[in-house]
This record gives C-alpha cells, structure tokens and sequence, in this order.
C-alpha cells in the first residue's frame, strides 16, 4: 500500500491523571498502550490476509519505529507483511504450502511477502494483469474503533498501576 493510514488516539481527558506518573513511566505506558493497539490490527490483517500458502499471515508484523524530535507522546507502529523469505513447496493436491524443517528438500518457490503485498492490495498492469484484492485496508477500517479502545484501555490500567504504585511510595 502506497500510502500511510494512521490512527490517533486522543486521552486529553486523562492528561490529569497521566501527570502522575513520573516522565519515564509515561514513555512505557504509551508504548505498552501502542502495542496493544496494534496488536488488535495485526490480527484483524492476519484473519483477512490472503490464504494461498499461508506466508502473508504468517509474515505479518509489529515494528516498532522512532520518530525523531517528537519526544514519548507520540508512538508509531507499522504493521504489515514483512520481508522474511518463505520457501514454498507443493502438496500432492498441487496448492502451495509454506515448507517445514521436514518438508524443505520439497521447497522449490521462493517467496517473500513484503515485496508483493502492494501488488495484491491495489493490483497491477503489466503482461500478466491482476485487479486488486485489497485486505489490509479493509482489515484497518474494520478494527481501528476497537484497537483505539485497547489501546486507552491499556492506557488507563497502567496509570491506575502507576498511581498505585505512587500511592504505595508516599506511605
């Protein structure tokens, strides 16, 4: 996919409480809540991902990545295919299967998800033309409310935990 979806979650209501927890404790706290968060689009990507053999679902990842100058509030994840290579070997039926330790004399297709996932997504011109076949967008649309709510979910038991562990220190 060519271009960047991205999903804002807004916890101004919470900036009160957030305050307690010491400048370190809110870096891991907002880390801890962008994982979750992405957690629930991974999977929503990986049940909508193509089933051919198996490799895109298998492939989708959670990368964490900096963002330079912005400071702990602001976290990014990507999540996507990644560019692990799976060999590919053929069953008796004649459908592709991601290769095993035991089945890897049989891999013959090499093939590595993050290259074609935007072919598939959008589709392709070319000699051998192919209309999309969008999942990964569609998968985002569907679970962004809920990755948002697991993400302030998340949020709002680490400040309960950090606040009670402020609680605990001033005993």
């Amino acid at each position: 996919m060519a271009q960047d979806i991205q999903l804002t979650v807004e916890v101004s209501a919470m900036q009160k409480s957030f305050s307690i927890l010491s400048r370190s404790a809110q870096g891991f706290a907002l880390r801890v809540a962008a994982d979750a968060g992405a957690g629930v689009l991974k999977k929503a990507m990986a049940a909508t991902s193509p089933k051919l053999s198996g490799a895109t679902k298998r492939s989708i990842t959670v990368k964490r990545v900096k963002i330079s100058g912005s400071g702990k509030g602001n976290q990014k994840r990507v999540i996507g295919p990644s560019y692990k290579l799976f060999m590919l070997r053929k069953t008796k039926a004649g459908k592709l299967r991601v290769a095993t330790k035991k089945t890897m004399d049989q891999a013959k297709k090499r093939h590595v998800p993050g290259n074609v996932a935007h072919l598939v997504e959008g589709g392709h011109g070319g000699p051998q033309p192919a209309p999309a076949h969008p999942w990964m967008e569609p998968a985002f649309k569907a679970s962004a409310r809920a990755a948002e709510q697991k993400a302030v979910a998340k949020l709002m038991e680490m400040i309960n935990k950090g606040a009670d562990r402020a609680a605990a220190k001033s005993r």
